[in-house]
Order: C-alpha cells, then structure tokens, then sequence
C-alpha cells in the first residue's frame, strides 16, 4: 500500500519526511478516547476575573425555598493563565480548571486572596480541607475541547468562516454545505408573509461540529 509523504520544517531549519500513518500515530498518543487534546499542567501563573459576568460579593448567596442562606455556585466570569509542561500558555476557563487541577487551583486562589470571591468561596475551604484524598483520585490532564486531533472546532458557523478564512481552506464551509444538503428534505421552508399552520411554532437550533479520525470535519 502506498503512503503520502509529508515535509515537516524543524524550528533549526532541518527537512524531513513522514508518511501520514506516522503523523496521525503521533497525533493520536496526544489525545483522549475521543480525540481531544489531553495537555499538562505546570503551574498556574495568573487570573483574570469578568466583572460584567462574574457575581458579586453582594449577590454570593441565594436564599431556597425554605428560607435557608446557601452559598451560590457559580464559576462563571473567571479565567486562568496556565503554563503547561510543553511551555505554551492558554486563559482557561474556571469551571474546567476545577474539575482538572482543583487542589492546585484552590491553593492558588488561597495564596493571591481570592478565595473569598463567590466563585471559589462555596468550593475551596472544602478543597483544601480535603486535598490529600483529592489529591489521590483527581485527574492530572485537562481536557481541552477546542481542537481535536490538533484541529481547532468551530463554537459557531461564523467561527467556522473565521478559522477556514485563516487556514486559507473551505472544510468547516464544506461541511457545513453537506449537512444543511441532507437534512434540507426534513423541512418546509415557507414563503415570505405565509403563517404556519396552527398549533406549530418556530424552533432554534445549533450546529455541532466535530472531527473524525480521517480528519474530515463533521457538522451535525
């Protein structure tokens, strides 16, 4: 069987050649069950907090039904700065820094003064109380959901026009164009000024995109 082969350019200016299989083998020992990138966390170096997002000190409790005071959950407004292992840095969002690395996020937040803000308060104190059992069962790799097989995923179609524009291709575009092909037999499109008929209603929908192994983009 023939194989393709691929020049890959060294930072020291070295040529080399590999054939796809090696490439994609490569690829595939950096990523999970289902092809996304599994990365190591070195430390966490700085943070971020959204005001316009994030809850306020003001706001950090809810009351329930029965009138008790309870710490409110949230995660949302914050992100991290993270090094990881290979020297590359990435803002990472707090909810899924907590699921991965929570004892090291908690003992972050405790040493630059931020455990008392809503979003660390309702977890932290538990975290650090806890942490030589965490410790013991956490995952040490986060998941990191925005490339697949080194491929970065779309969040929206104009994100997809954004990521094709700037890998100068058309296979989220392509991709898209498939999908919007096979399902179009499943709907009525109604003229302008047309009511639809009664007991329906307008529906919203997304797209999801995905990678498969071959590499070929999926929207669905």
């Amino acid at each position: 069987m023939n194989s393709i082969v691929y020049d890959v350019e060294f930072p020291d200016g070295t040529v080399k050649e590999y054939s796809a299989n090696i490439i994609a083998e490569n690829m595939l020992t950096q990523v999970d069950s289902d092809g996304f990138t599994m990365t190591m966390m070195e430390g966490i170096i700085d943070h971020k907090k959204d005001t316009d997002v994030a809850v306020s000190k003001s706001d950090m409790y809810v009351v329930t039904r029965r009138g008790q005071k309870r710490l409110r959950k949230t995660t949302c407004g914050w992100k991290l700065l993270v090094r990881w292992k290979d020297g590359s840095e990435s803002w990472t969002h707090l909810k899924d820094l907590k699921e991965s690395h929570p004892v090291d996020l908690a003992e972050y937040a405790k040493a630059r003064d931020i455990a008392d803000e809503p979003a660390f308060v309702w977890w932290v104190p538990y975290t650090l109380r806890k942490r030589d059992i965490i410790l013991s069962v956490v995952k040490s790799r986060l998941r990191k959901t925005t490339h697949k097989y080194g491929i970065e995923i779309p969040t929206s179609i104009a994100d997809a026009e954004r990521i094709d524009q700037k890998n100068n291709n058309h296979f989220w575009r392509d991709a898209i164009a498939l999908e919007m092909q096979n399902n179009g037999v499943a709907f009525e499109i109604l003229e302008t000024g047309i009511k639809a008929p009664p007991g329906w209603s307008r529906v919203t929908g997304h797209l999801v995109f995905d990678v498969k192994m071959d590499f070929t983009r999926k929207a669905r």
